[in-house]
């Protein structure tokens, strides 16, 4: 179906601050749903949301996210079955 991200205001970062001089923090939050016709359109739900660090002009970042999902299995034979899930992440992209 659809999903989303929005970024926050970017501002340097209170954590480490001395340590990694011109961090910067900019929080983060993500949605995506999906929905298949041979599980009957339910709609699939993933939203995730948190902080994450980088240094200005700098494409390798930091996330800490949590997540949260509720729908059914995404993996294997047990695609049926419905679960829902609460978790965090550590993501780094270079």
């Amino acid at each position: 179906m659809g999903g989303g991200e929005l970024r926050g205001p970017t501002m340097p970062s209170p954590v480490l601050r001395k340590e990694l001089t011109g961090l910067l923090m900019t929080p983060v939050f993500g949605a995506d749903f999906k929905t298949f016709e041979e599980l009957k359109w339910i709609v699939n739900t993933n939203v995730v949301g948190g902080l994450e660090w980088s240094r200005e002009g700098s494409t390798r970042r930091f996330r800490f996210l949590l997540n949260y999902y509720r729908g059914f299995n995404q993996y294997g034979q047990f695609f049926a079955q419905k679960i829902e899930t609460v978790g965090f992440g550590l993501y780094l992209a270079f």
